[in-house]
């Protein structure tokens, strides 16, 4: 049970241990809204790297091992196998396939430009910034660790 005063604590807040570094990286909600595909790209690619920065502690951690014993070791095996299925983590969150950003103009059937809805783009807007977040979501929700 959580204190009163502290409802809504993440476990991250309070340690730096792996399972909690993995947490924060896919528990951290919401996902901002993002303004541009760019935008959206960029916050992939810095997870990633924060992926990657894990996955390069375990490898340090299987190599300072297989130096201690002068070989590889059951443990040591393991740890490199976590920093595989890191990196592929990492990999498919920096290579998502994320929905083009809705243009700026509808070309109609005979090649004219239609007058801008302004109501109706905000609604492409956020539909496309709901579908770039599930796309996220479905890639961080599924953590090999």
């Amino acid at each position: 049970n959580r204190h009163a005063d502290c409802p809504s604590w993440k476990v991250w807040v309070y340690s730096n241990s792996f399972s909690a570094r993995i947490s924060r990286i896919h528990d951290e909600e919401p996902l901002p809204d993002f303004a541009s595909l760019d935008e959206a790209q960029q916050w992939a690619s810095d997870k990633a790297q924060e992926i990657r920065e894990l996955a390069e502690e375990k490898r340090e951690s299987a190599s300072n091992i297989e130096e201690g014993f002068g070989h590889a070791t059951y443990q040591s095996d393991e740890l490199n196998e976590t920093a595989d299925n890191l990196e592929s983590w990492a990999d498919d969150l920096e290579n998502v396939d994320l929905p083009e950003f809705p243009g700026d103009e509808e070309v109609g059937e005979d090649d004219t430009v239609e007058e801008k809805d302004e109501e109706a783009d905000q609604i492409k807007f956020e539909e496309w910034q709901d579908e770039v977040r599930q796309a996220i979501e479905d890639i961080l929700s599924n953590s090999p660790v």
